[in-house]
C-alpha cells in the first residue's frame, strides 16, 4: 500500500491547479492522497472517490483524501475544524481496513502574530475519541498533511510549543514515518525568505501499521517545485 500526502495550494497558481492534480494522479502512484489546500476539480471528482471538505469562511479550499481504486466513506466529527482536517475509512483489503486523515495546520491570529500550535492542539482534541478507539472501535490510523509545524521553530526560538504538540502525537500512539527514514529534518517545505529546510509535512502511522512501514521519501523535481511550494511524502507499507 502506497499514501501520499501533497499540499497543492489552490491560491498557489490557480491556473495550474488542475495541472497538479493531474501530474499527482499520474506521476505520484498511490492508492490514497491526502491533500490539503486544495479545490478539486470537476473531472476528479467524476473519476476518483473523493472524500473533500472546504474550510469555508474566506477559503473555498480544504482538505481532502482521493484514491483512484480505492473505495471511501466519510466519517465526520462534531468539530469546527471540518475542512481543516478531513477522515475517511476504506476496506484496502479482506482483511486491512485503514482510517485516514488529512491534517492541515490552520493558522490564526493573537495579538497580530500568526500561530498554528493553538488551532492544533485543538483539532487533536477534537480527534481523540478516533484516535483512542472511541470512535467506533479501534482503527489503523494514517495521518498526514501540511502541519505548519516543526520542532525546528523550537530549535531556533528556544521554546518547547511544537515539540509539545508532537509528543501529543506520540502520546496517541502514532509513529512519525519520517523519523524512521531521515536521520535529519527533511524539506518538505521551500519558503524563500528562509535559509532553513522546513519539515512541515507528515505522514503519522499507528504501531501495527509502523510494523509494515518500508519506506517513505520526500519526492522533488522540477514539476513539484513549479506546482507547489510543498513537497510529496510518500510511504509504502507491506502488505
Amino acid at each position: 500500500m502506497k499514501v501520499a500526502t501533497w499540499n497543492i495550494p489552490y491560491s498557489f497558481r490557480t491556473s495550474s491547479h488542475e495541472d497538479a492534480w493531474q501530474y499527482m494522479l499520474s506521476e505520484i502512484p498511490a492508492d490514497y492522497y491526502l491533500v490539503q489546500e486544495v479545490q478539486p476539480p470537476e473531472w476528479v471528482l467524476e473519476e476518483c472517490e473523493v472524500v473533500w471538505n472546504e474550510i469555508g469562511g474566506t477559503r473555498d479550499w480544504g482538505s481532502g483524501i482521493v484514491s483512484r481504486n480505492q473505495s471511501l466513506q466519510e466519517i465526520t466529527l462534531d468539530s469546527e475544524f471540518q475542512g481543516a482536517f478531513t477522515i475517511a475509512e476504506s476496506q484496502y483489503s479482506s482483511d486491512l481496513d485503514v482510517t485516514l486523515v488529512s491534517f492541515y495546520g490552520l493558522f490564526e491570529y493573537i495579538e497580530g502574530t500568526q500561530y498554528t500550535i493553538p488551532n492544533l492542539h485543538r483539532m487533536l482534541s477534537d480527534l481523540t475519541g478516533l484516535l483512542e478507539g472511541k470512535t467506533h472501535g479501534n482503527r489503523n490510523i494514517i495521518l498526514g498533511g501540511d502541519l505548519n509545524a516543526s520542532i525546528q521553530f523550537d530549535n531556533q526560538f528556544d521554546i518547547d510549543t511544537h515539540r509539545i504538540f508532537f509528543e501529543r502525537l506520540e502520546a496517541f500512539g502514532l509513529n512519525n514515518c519520517l523519523d524512521q527514514f531521515y536521520d535529519d529534518y527533511a524539506e518538505t517545505y521551500r519558503d524563500p525568505r528562509s535559509k532553513t529546510d522546513w519539515q512541515m509535512d507528515y505522514i503519522f502511522v499507528n504501531s501495527l501499521l509502523n510494523n509494515h512501514l518500508v519506506d517513505c521519501e520526500v519526492l522533488e523535481n522540477e514539476k513539484i517545485r513549479e506546482y507547489s511550494d510543498h513537497n510529496p511524502v510518500v510511504i509504502t507499507l507491506d502488505e
